[in-house]
């Protein structure tokens, strides 16, 4: 009878393991996440080494997600290619009194350094595709108009690739401090009339 009782509590004892097993996966399969393609998985909250943290942030592979303690988001890497028409930007330092008015398009992500994405991820995380754009038009229309405006009438008649490299470095230095990178810019029509004009 004895053998019996003890047989029977090892049976309970086991299902019970097996239950708890099974709990234990599924909680792991519900938690663990995957980075998708052209993503960063951001990760706040509680971390197993410390109390308070910056956000942890993945690029790649996957990642256990503590119930309760911690939480997740996915930042878009990019790239967004942006069109950029701007009309009537003045010309200073010139005795006639010009504007210019340009076409331009950027293709810009965001950057793979640690750095960039903790910006990127304080600046754009939770926002939608189209208010990016809106950012990443914002500050690349000023970074151009900044350089627009210290032309001279032989710069913008002359050589476009040496204008093309200098607005990509003074759009890199504004967009750099929200996380982005420029990859490209390209101007593809630019003149200058007169303000009667």
């Amino acid at each position: 009878m004895a053998a019996d009782i003890s047989m029977c509590l090892l049976g309970l004892v086991m299902s019970q393991l097996m239950i708890l097993a099974i709990i234990i996966f599924v909680i792991y399969a519900w938690r663990f996440k995957k980075v998708p393609p052209g993503k960063a998985m951001v990760i706040w909250g509680i971390s197993e080494r410390a109390r308070v943290k910056d956000p942890i942030i993945i690029t790649g592979g996957g990642r256990f997600i503590w119930p309760v303690m911690q939480d997740y988001s996915f930042l878009s890497l990019g790239p967004w290619s942006i069109i950029l028409e701007l009309t009537k930007v003045p010309m200073q330092g010139l005795k006639e009194r010009f504007h210019v008015n340009v076409s331009s398009s950027i293709l810009v992500r965001i950057d793979s350094s640690e750095k960039a994405l903790k910006a990127a991820a304080g600046s754009i995380l939770g926002k939608k595709d189209n208010e990016i754009e809106e950012i990443i038009r914002i500050a690349a229309e000023k970074a151009l108009i900044n350089i627009i405006r210290d032309l001279d009438k032989e710069d913008i008649t002359g050589d476009w690739i040496e204008l093309n490299e200098m607005v990509k470095v003074e759009m890199h230095k504004d967009l750099m401090k929200m996380g982005f990178e420029v990859r490209d810019v390209v101007i593809r029509e630019l003149y200058i009339s007169d303000m009667k004009g």
